[in-house]
């Protein structure tokens, strides 16, 4: 899959002081990260928690799957968990300070 970003008008003006000079309308692809883990099967639940007045946000998971699974919370501006191992019908909290943003579970 090719991410492809176009910057123009404002954004262009804005961004191309903080990382150089970029044509307006010039197109930019990346190639996502061949390392880069897939999303785990749909069998493993997540709920976050990140109530705007709590000091730490939180992801409860829960392993619905018949076999063991193996998960990394993935956030941002924030460290990410290790790598979890879940049995099946197996529940894990992990929290981080609420300055990070969850973006999701990877498997591992």
């Amino acid at each position: 899959m090719k991410v492809r970003t176009v910057l123009t008008g404002t954004a262009a003006a804005l961004l191309l002081p903080l990382f150089g000079a970029v044509p307006t309308g010039a197109a930019q692809t990346a190639e996502p990260h061949p390392g880069k883990a897939a999303p785990p099967p749909d069998c493993v639940d997540v709920t976050v928690d990140n109530s705007s007045e709590a000091l730490y946000d939180y992801a409860h998971l829960h392993n619905g799957c018949s076999t063991t699974q193996r998960v990394k919370v993935v956030v941002a501006w924030a460290p990410d968990s290790k790598c979890l191992v879940l049995d099946s019908g197996e529940r894990h909290s992990f929290s981080w300070a609420s300055i990070g943003r969850f973006d999701g579970l990877r498997a591992c």
